[in-house]
């Protein structure tokens, strides 16, 4: 419960309805749709959704490279090496 409250936002009274209501974890709050969320007492829709984008934002913050999904990782490692363009002229033909 007390990972809850890194979340801004929640505060131990928040947490502890949080978990009562389902949400133990901050993946299943950051997972969770503002409707769903709302459920719990002193919650409205709005602020479900404010709690839940800051809820992605702490677990894309303690992400580590072996919990990222593999199709993030596919992306990082392209945009770490992008393929040179503009090495050949028109027509296929390199530049002697």
């Amino acid at each position: 419960m007390s990972a809850l409250t890194e979340i801004k936002g929640i505060g131990p009274a928040l947490a502890a309805a949080c978990a009562a209501n389902g949400f133990k974890t901050v993946d299943q709050i950051a997972l969770a749709s503002p409707q769903e969320f709302a459920v719990v007492p002193g919650i409205s829709v709005a602020r479900a959704g404010i709690l839940i984008a800051a809820a992605k934002t702490l677990a894309a913050e303690t992400e580590t490279p072996e919990t990222k999904p593999k199709a993030e990782k596919k992306k990082k490692k392209k945009k770490e090496n992008p393929k040179k363009k503009g090495s050949k002229k028109k027509g296929g033909k390199k530049k002697k």
